[in-house]
């Protein structure tokens, strides 16, 4: 059940309660109104990704998010998405996945110096033609 209060939070009711460890179960996620200054932030880049910004206004923590269940995490991620206002609603779907950058590979020594006969390019070309 979604129920939206005058306040301007939504309630989501789970379908299936989460179990977040210690005896902590998560039968409902809170969302509470945005404010000009999450707006702001989330333009500015402050705030990242749309899971953290969903955790600042649930009060739960993005790890504990990252526990729902479906269809549990979708009720919740669309409920989230309509919430929010048009200003980071427009955005949400932008955001990327970006891989981590490869290993550098440690730095080659130079090998041996070329012999003089290899270095020049007096290499008759018509040689290594392919017929």
């Amino acid at each position: 059940m979604i129920e939206r209060k005058r306040n301007g939070t939504r309630r989501i009711e789970l379908l299936v309660p989460c179990d977040v460890g210690c005896g902590r179960i998560i039968d409902v996620v809170e969302i509470k109104a945005c404010t000009l200054d999450h707006v702001l932030r989330w333009q500015a880049g402050l705030i990242n990704d749309p899971l953290a910004l969903l955790a600042e206004l649930s009060g739960l923590g993005a790890d504990i998010l990252g526990q729902l269940t479906y269809p549990d995490a979708d009720i919740v991620m669309q409920e989230f998405a309509l919430h929010v206002p048009a200003a980071i609603r427009g955005s949400l779907g932008q955001t990327a996945i970006v891989p981590a950058p490869p290993a550098e590979a440690p730095a080659q020594e130079p090998g041996p110096p070329l012999p003089p006969e290899l270095e020049t390019s007096e290499v008759d070309s018509e040689m290594f033609k392919v017929a």
